[in-house]
């Protein structure tokens, strides 16, 4: 527990920065976002073990709780795994459906281990792939509106 309260304490203060540089940059620099990737990327993985230490500390704390009683037991773990097993799923399943283009476009090594569940399914990759061009297409014909 005390890694995961390290890790939101400087998650915190992160996107703090971030947040306050925005606000100051933002608008004078038409690439901040793309200029920021980094720092935005380490916030990510932040996150990312909040959400792992936090569930490990949270089962472990559960298990030194409930070890005598194993049904009392039980019953805390599926919930747990069914509340967590479930967030995961459902932010799986809004990358891939609301930003198809870059979720396609991700390392598999990073869709394989943040977001699994869109990718597990043959018909899940096609959806992915074809939401993804229609994407680039919408990109394209707005980038080409802009120019004229």
């Amino acid at each position: 527990m005390a890694m995961s309260i390290i890790a939101n304490i400087f998650l915190a203060m992160f996107a703090s920065f971030l947040w306050l540089m925005s606000i100051l940059f933002s608008g004078s620099h038409q690439n901040w976002v793309y200029g920021v990737r980094n720092l935005l990327l380490l916030c990510h993985l932040l996150i990312t073990a909040v959400l792992v230490l936090s569930t490990a500390g949270i089962a472990l704390g559960l298990y030194a709780k409930f070890t005598p009683n194993w049904p009392e037991l039980a019953v805390t773990f599926s919930f747990l795994a069914t509340v967590v097993g479930y967030g995961i799923w459902a932010t799986a399943n809004i990358a891939a459906e609301e930003i198809s283009l870059e979720y396609y476009h991700f390392p598999n090594w990073f869709k394989w281990a943040f977001f699994p569940f869109p990718m597990l399914q043959k018909g899940g990759r096609k959806k992915i792939r074809d939401a993804a061009e229609r994407r680039a297409k919408e990109l394209k014909k707005r980038a080409y509106q802009e120019r004229t």
